[in-house]
């Protein structure tokens, strides 16, 4: 059979989305309904041989499809990492491309099919483009199986900037979301790739038991196995022997199909609830992630979410929507502290552990250097008493413009809030926002897994994803401040935040970046004193970072030397011992404590006094603690080049950025007819509409009597002048409507115009024939209307009051005073 499509780069690689079965199964249903909704469908082998033929007679199978559906639809196969396909197998006649993972193998009959290649590095993507690669997806850390060291987030920004990827379309996969997914394409991507956040819509056929699992993941419960496969064990009993499993037995895991099978998820596996609480079918999925994206964008540019001067800038009285992040042993020096604010953004100290002699002097030199200009703390939350209780104090007397609470509690921020500083709080996790928003704090950090040192669990995709979701589930968000940091660093990183961000500005929020690595390659931090020239050329030169985990949840991420090889090798030692854990974690923290002074400053305490040390000391025992944006810093550049790309520029460059082609059609879309109500001529109701019909009764008349005289107006023939040449039509007969039911007051209902008042009647019947007459509208997709899809025409405001107020009760204040801007 000849391929449906026999021109596939031409449709399907310029689509903005590519639909991938989840999870390594291979979902006919699911293929057919991306199919039908116009996008290009990857079943997915699997890695179970048994299911391959099967997978295929699928495959043929859609064909019928393929032919009822216009471009850019499309049919691929997807083989998985290190999957080797017999030559045996045949190629499904329906199947038009093929995406590969890392070391897959095709027989030589599939190798005439274009190829989109699964990458998660920038080595993968030369290889890949060097063999004559037809696209590539940039598959991050946040997706499930086989995966690389670099987030989505940070792998599609420099994939992006290979010069030698000419046309070449790239998408992006892992951690793509409602919010999230739009912002890909404000760094010039080609597209997404949406796998996870399908899994749980109803046409998804995966086993009942993983489907039911995904209605309460939040990501935590993924596991990285074997170094870089990121897995779930649907019994999560034995979830922590998973660690221990070397790579051969992971495969072979992954492709069981008994009690003991792991499943290929990754963090976005915890995206696909609140996809299937939004959504009742994948269509609606697609048709409203095609509306959203061009909206999304749009709204960015509308609001210039992060221009100089924004909401966030004058809530703070800075220039510049920026912070600059607390840095342990780097910003802890007044001169770094000044330089920053002088170029217009907020800077942070950071206390860490220091005693309360060494933070009076550091608090006292920073007042004196940054003068009247706001400026900030950050400190430890969980930090012991007998380090933090004096820090406190002191802020107490110093009175800092803000304050930043890392692994703080609200109980710590409001004594601050109390006092008229406010104070930031981490939000590593969904959870941890659902406490801290229920106990009122306002002030918010969500940083991703990408920063340099401590990091906590989540990727910058999935904890932006699932934070904004939550905060756009909130009635006001005018009092919400919220910085976004992980992998932050140039026009495009903050353009893609800006078009996350920016229902939540819509909604009132107020919005910056945070920025620690960034400040590294600046000419300040040298002349500052905040890190010495060597630590900023290693910065320069790094091209990948490590994670170093001292415990379970306490993870560090530096670049890889000396002090790394150090570590690791103490730690096997101590495994190897059977030391036990929780003293080898007090052991591997301990091994820490001085070595980031080691790299930054050149210096280490040496018989309780503070020594410089030679170059080769720092190399060998220092501990660089930075982001994985380093692979993307090349240069020196000043504060105030930093400043401008992140806001000025990163405005100006969603101004220039085009929209994608397939979006700026209208896509019909399939529609659910889920409730209908009708006025017409003898039909005062639906029920008498269709009986009329039924019964085929002609309602076309004279002219009514009361209407207008036939015998003053009729006139026959030729048309005269004030005269009809018709006495037939169809009449409505006098209909009671009660104008308190919808919120009119009565002495006005004679300057209202009748149609007015019978669309009031249609709606609410429709409403009513819907099943909502006794419930509230869907307040979370009536927060997605009036965020991300804010300038729609919305229809005469004062009709929508009432509306909301009969059907869903007091309408909330935010809502209410955007009404007159979106109607």
């Amino acid at each position: 059979m000849p391929n449906q499509n026999p021109n596939p780069a031409s449709t399907c690689f310029n689509s903005p989305f590519l639909g991938l079965t989840p999870f390594e199964f291979p979902d006919v249903q699911l293929a057919k309904a991306l199919l039908r909704a116009r996008v290009p469908a990857v079943l997915d082998l699997g890695r179970v041989p048994a299911n391959w033929p099967a997978a295929v007679q699928a495959a043929e199978s859609l064909s019928a499809v393929l032919k009822a559906v216009p471009a850019p639809a499309a049919l691929g196969l997807r083989v998985p990492e290190g999957v080797a396909v017999p030559e045996a197998l045949a190629l499904p006649g329906s199947v038009s491309f093929l995406v590969l993972g890392h070391g897959a193998q095709v027989p030589k009959a599939w190798q005439g099919l274009p190829v989109v290649v699964q990458v998660s590095s920038v080595e993968a993507a030369e290889q890949a483009l060097a063999q004559g690669a037809s696209g590539l997806i940039a598959k991050g850390q946040e997706a499930g199986g086989p995966v690389g060291y670099e987030s989505a987030f940070v792998l599609l920004q420099r994939i992006l900037k290979l010069k030698a990827r000419g046309n070449t379309p790239v998408w992006c996969q892992g951690g793509m979301g409602l919010y999230t997914a739009p912002a890909v394409f404000a760094s010039g991507a080609t597209g997404v790739v949406f796998d996870a956040a399908l899994a749980a819509l109803p046409e998804s056929s995966l086993p009942e038991a993983i489907k039911s699992k995904l209605a309460t993941l939040d990501g935590s419960e993924i596991r990285c196995v074997a170094s870089d496969v990121n897995v779930f064990g649907g019994n999560q009993r034995d979830a922590a022997k998973l660690d221990s499993l070397d790579a051969a037995t992971v495969a072979a895991r992954l492709a069981s199909t008994g009690d003991d099978r792991l499943w290929a998820l990754g963090q976005d596996a915890a995206l696909a609830a609140s996809v299937a609480k939004r959504y009742s079918a994948v269509g609606e999925f697609i048709a409203a992630m095609r509306l959203s994206i061009r909206a999304q964008v749009r709204q960015a540019r509308q609001l210039k979410v992060l221009e100089p001067g924004n909401a966030w800038a004058q809530s703070h009285g800075v220039a510049y929507p920026v912070a600059q992040g607390p840095m342990t042993r780097v910003s802890d020096t007044p001169e770094f502290a000044q330089a920053v604010a002088r170029e217009g953004a907020m800077p942070f100290l950071a206390l860490s552990l220091l005693n309360r002699d060494t933070c009076r002097t550091l608090l006292e030199g920073t007042v004196a250097a940054v003068g009247d200009r706001p400026w900030g703390v950050g400190v430890l939350g969980f930090a012991a008493p007998e380090v933090l209780e004096p820090q406190l104090e002191l802020l107490q007397e110093f009175s800092p413009s803000v304050l930043l609470i890392a692994g703080g509690r609200p109980a710590q921020a409001k004594a601050f809030e109390a006092r008229g500083i406010p104070a930031y709080l981490h939000v590593p996790s969904p959870g941890l926002l659902d406490i801290f928003l229920k106990e009122g704090a306002t002030h918010f950090v969500f940083e991703g897994r990408e920063c340099g040192g401590h990091v906590g669990p989540r990727f910058s995709f999935v904890l932006w994803e699932q934070a904004v979701v939550r905060l756009l589930a909130q009635d006001d968000l005018s009092a919400v401040h919220v910085l976004f940091a992980g992998g932050i660093h140039d026009a495009v990183s903050a353009a893609m935040v800006a078009v996350i961000a920016a229902p939540l500005v819509a909604r009132g929020a107020k919005v910056g970046v945070l920025m620690g690595t960034a400040y590294i390659a600046t000419v300040e931090a040298v002349q500052g004193g905040a890190v010495l020239e060597e630590f900023q050329r290693q910065t320069l030169g790094g091209a990948q970072t490590a994670l170093i985990e001292t415990a379970p949840g306490h993870a560090i991420r530096c670049l890889p030397s000396g002090f790394i090889d150090l570590f690791n090798r103490e730690k096997s030692r101590l495994n190897a011992e059977g030391v036990d854990t929780k003293e080898a974690w007090q052991k591997l923290e301990s091994l820490t404590v001085g070595r980031l002074r080691v790299a930054t400053k050149g210096q280490d305490r040496v018989n309780g006094e503070i020594v410089d040390i030679p170059l080769h000391t720092q190399l060998s025992e220092g501990m660089y603690m930075i982001g994985q944006v380093v692979a993307m810093q090349d240069r020196v550049l000043t504060m105030a080049e930093l400043h401008s790309r992140v806001t000025s520029s990163a405005v100006a460059h969603l101004e220039t950025l085009p929209e994608p082609a397939e979006l700026d059609t209208d896509v019909p879309e399939p529609i659910a007819i889920v409730g209908m109500s009708a006025i017409y001529p003898g039909s005062p109701d639906l029920e008498s509409y269709w009986a009329n019909i039924l019964g085929s009764r002609d309602l076309v008349s004279e002219v009514p009597a009361d209407r207008w005289s036939v015998q003053q107006y009729y006139s026959g023939g030729a048309a005269e002048r004030d005269k009809s040449v018709s006495k037939w039509g169809g009449f409505l007969e006098p209909m009671a409507f009660d104008p308190l039911e919808f919120g009119i007051p009565p002495a006005t209902l004679a300057s209202v115009e009748p149609v007015q008042l019978l669309s009031l009647k249609a709606a609410k019947d429709a409403l009513a024939d819907a099943g909502y007459a006794t419930k509230w509208f869907n307040r979370e997709k009536t927060s997605v209307i009036f965020g991300a899809e804010a300038g729609m025409d919305l229809g005469n405001q004062y009709t929508f009051r009432n509306l909301w107020q009969q059907y869903a009760g007091d309408i909330p204040p935010a809502l209410d005073a955007a009404l007159p801007a979106l109607t």
